[in-house]
């Protein structure tokens, strides 16, 4: 198991250094071999970041909790929690890595969606700064920019726009954090764990397909009790 996650490693690795959106053509049974991999891998590497910042976190902010008319819906409901969890997921992957894809136009028209959603946010009124307005803009500067290129060919570009993509989406996270008002860096470090996640999911997304990056997104998420990752 641990030399299959090196391996994974190792892919995941060369990947970025010359990547391109190439979809790999692996059997049903070695896609759901390297999910898990890649599973074990994201766990591997959030893991000391995770033991590190909670103890931070939990003394400096408060965190908003899983959605309570949600979760008040889902409570005893088996079947309609785990539903639930891997729709949120697959919004997720949707919303921020279904847009790497080989054809111009339907990269183009599945990059939208995070914008709108990106732009509604902003049209809340009394918003904190760094909590809700920067990342909103972050992520709106990072998929206009997807928009704009023509061709994702060159594997610099498309390097440079999947860190900003992950990025993004672990700045997305950042009304988490109740009243971490002028706490950028701390934030910042707090997101981390959410950014190297989307690096892991936008190799899946790319090399597997965009269910498989949903799949390890979700048992993620299972298995850090609804903490949204």
């Amino acid at each position: 198991m641990f030399k299959s996650i090196t391996e994974t490693f190792q892919l995941l690795v060369e990947f970025y250094n010359k990547p391109s959106l190439e979809k790999e053509s692996f059997s049903f049974i070695k896609k759901l071999d390297i999910t898990l991999n890649l599973f074990g891998l994201s766990v591997i590497l959030k893991l000391p970041l995770i033991l590190l910042i909670n103890p931070i976190k939990n003394w400096f902010f408060e965190i908003n909790d899983f959605p309570s008319p949600v979760a008040d819906t889902i409570d005893g409901n088996l079947f309609l929690s785990i539903s639930f969890v891997f729709l949120y997921a697959f919004i997720e992957e949707g919303l921020f890595r279904a847009c790497f894809t080989e054809n111009t136009v339907i990269r183009r028209l599945l990059a939208t969606p995070v914008l709108m959603v990106c732009f509604f946010a902003l049209l809340h009124r009394n918003q904190n700064i760094l909590l809700n307005i920067f990342p909103a803009v972050f992520c709106i500067a990072v998929y206009l920019i997807i928009l704009a290129v023509d061709k994702l060919e060159n594997y610099k570009v498309l390097r440079i726009l999947l860190i900003l993509s992950a990025i993004s989406f672990g700045f997305i996270h950042m009304p988490s954090y109740n009243g971490a008002t002028n706490m950028l860096g701390l934030t910042i470090l707090f997101c981390l764990p959410h950014i190297i996640g989307a690096l892991v999911y936008n190799f899946a997304r790319i090399r597997l397909g965009l269910f498989y990056a949903a799949l390890i997104h979700f048992v993620y998420n299972v298995m850090s009790g609804y903490q949204f990752y």
